[in-house]
């Protein structure tokens, strides 16, 4: 792509200044400023319905953010009346063959230019967007019959941090006589889906990864050059196979929307293949699969929290039960009862025997905690001392040695074990005796009694900041979802800082480190999570938040 930048012509100039000199009222605030531009294609071609967005950079969490988007008109020109400042563009082109890029020549809105909108003024980037790559083929059922309407999807696998992502590159629907032509990529390589009636309430043909694969990881990578053609990426669909079931609350009330996917053991994980979502009555057909054995994971909205098991009634996929199925049926009675926390044992790293104190409860002495058991063995533990069950400041350390104010006051330790892949677990030691002054000999002395300094009591109040975190938006791709309830400071003394880090599924999205996520495509299926760590002081809380699963 080539993006020309130009300074506004004369004629805009003396427009202007017409409209000042003959008191006309501007169009805009005075402060605004306009970033327009036409869009071509190879040979100065104007593009029609081009996307062009809008990205601004979010101070906060530290990230270019999309805030507005038009298309270009039948000229290929476009135009946004924006505050002065700096902003990126990006050229998504949807309907012509070309491949979509950011200004200037980037592949992402991370390697983009700025552009810089001056107040009043207008600031001009036309691009020019390269011709496509092409992956063509034809998609047949069974007898070789051509099939029409079936959708065919490029992912660009990208690798990060071990885990591979597929992010949508472009896609098509075949003709009537079963061939089909994804336009517009970038020269790379990609993996090819095939699903009947993507759109339709149900399907007739299973879903499948060139070449006849089941999930994208097995499926074979189709490689075009730029402005290439990769051809004869072809398929042949069989007749599907299908479960259904029906999604309810513990009051037998059906769950709306409710999410229900099919996952496949490939290697060592579980890969997700088909998915459907429930109707207002909580029930669903999930079909488009091709015969085998599967497990199932069922989750939605229970009242003002999200709730998932795997079926049949487990909390890991590890322990569900098969859904096994086979061509031409419908195995039926693969039903849920969703109950937010049921399955905290499975989950949740618990408690097998109390942490314990060590030590004499007497001002001065020592006290040391141990962990006590838990099952699956943790990874890591956080302490909390409590002086008659309220939280002691700065007490965060595995040892603790009380104070005078904690003479007639019994001492408990809380201990918070965390592991991966599970959710921390928090066990109370048994109280000690009360605590007795150390027998010392003084001399008795007239001293004035000093003015207490306020204190914070920091893992008590920031105990209470993570236990008030939530996460809004809806996680469906193109959305945002944000932590919320970050307090940064308490009693206006002490600052809190925070670490994010969010998940699909089990694995660590790279460079996922702000409050906020923009969900991908890349995403869709997966179920969204995100640890949060807090610190203020010397004292840290973690939590994980679920969020959903993406759609």
């Amino acid at each position: 792509m080539h993006v020309r930048l130009r300074r506004p012509s004369a004629a805009l100039i003396s427009t202007t200044l017409a409209a000042s000199v003959l008191g006309l009222a501007p169009a805009a605030h005075a402060a605004d400023g306009t970033l327009s531009g036409t869009v071509t294609g190879s040979g100065a071609a104007e593009l029609v319905d081009v996307e062009v967005e809008l990205f601004e950079y979010n101070d906060v969490d530290q990230y270019w953010e999309g805030i507005d988007y038009t298309y270009t008109g039948e000229d290929g020109s476009y135009s946004f009346v924006v505050p002065a400042g700096s902003y990126r563009i990006g050229f998504n082109d949807y309907q012509n063959g070309f491949v979509s890029e950011y200004y200037e020549d980037a592949e992402s809105v991370r390697e983009a230019d700025t552009v810089v909108v001056p107040s009043a003024g207008t600031f001009v980037a036309d691009a020019e967007l390269a011709e496509g790559a092409h992956i063509t083929g034809a998609v047949t059922g069974p007898g070789g019959t051509d099939l029409a309407e079936v959708y065919v999807t490029a992912y660009e696998p990208v690798e990060e941090d071990g885990y591979v992502y597929y992010n949508w590159a472009g896609s098509a629907w075949t003709d009537v006589d079963g061939t089909y032509d994804i336009h517009g990529l970038a020269g790379g390589s990609y993996v090819v889906g095939f699903r009947d009636g993507f759109f339709e309430e149900s399907q007739t043909y299973a879903a499948e990864y060139y070449d006849d694969a089941t999930t994208r990881v097995e499926a074979d990578v189709v490689t075009v050059a730029a402005q290439g053609t990769a051809s004869d990426i072809d398929a042949e669909l069989g007749l599907d196979a299908a479960f259904s079931g029906r999604v309810t609350d513990s009051t037998g009330a059906g769950v709306e929307d409710a999410w229900v996917d099919a996952l496949i053991k490939v290697g060592d994980e579980w890969e997700y293949t088909e998915s459907a979502y429930t109707a207002a009555d909580g029930s669903y057909v999930l079909d488009g699969l091709r015969a085998g054995t599967y497990r199932v994971e069922i989750g939605g909205r229970v009242g003002a929290e999200y709730a998932y098991e795997y079926w049949n009634d487990k909390g890991r996929i590890e322990n569900a039960d098969d859904v096994v199925v086979t061509v031409g049926t419908e195995t039926p009675g693969v039903d849920a009862v969703l109950v937010p926390g049921e399955h905290d044992a499975e989950t949740t790293v618990t408690n097998t025997a109390l942490p314990t104190i060590s030590g004499a409860p007497v001002v001065g002495s020592t006290l040391t905690a141990s962990v006590g058991s838990w099952t699956p063995a943790p990874t890591e533990y956080y302490y909390d001392w409590l002086r008659d069950g309220e939280f002691i400041p700065d007490a965060y350390g595995s040892t603790y040695v009380p104070t005078a104010a904690d003479i007639g006051k019994k001492i408990t330790v809380l201990v918070t074990a965390g592991a991966d892949d599970y959710f921390y677990g928090h066990a109370e030691s048994v109280p000690t005796a009360p605590v007795t002054a150390a027998v010392t000999v003084t001399t008795p002395t007239t001293t004035p009694t000093p003015t207490p300094t306020p204190t914070v009591d920091v893992p008590a109040a920031l105990a209470a900041i993570v236990a008030g975190l939530d996460v809004s938006g809806k996680p469906k791709v193109g959305k945002t979802v944000k932590v919320t309830g970050l307090d940064k400071l308490f009693r206006s003394s002490t600052a809190v800082s925070y670490k994010f880090q969010w998940f699909a599924g089990k694995k660590k999205i790279a460079k996922a480190t702000k409050s906020k996520l923009k969900i991908t495509r890349a995403m869709k299926g997966k179920k969204l999570s995100v640890k949060v760590t807090a610190k203020a002081a010397s004292t840290t809380r973690s939590v994980k938040l679920k969020v959903g699963k993406v759609r």
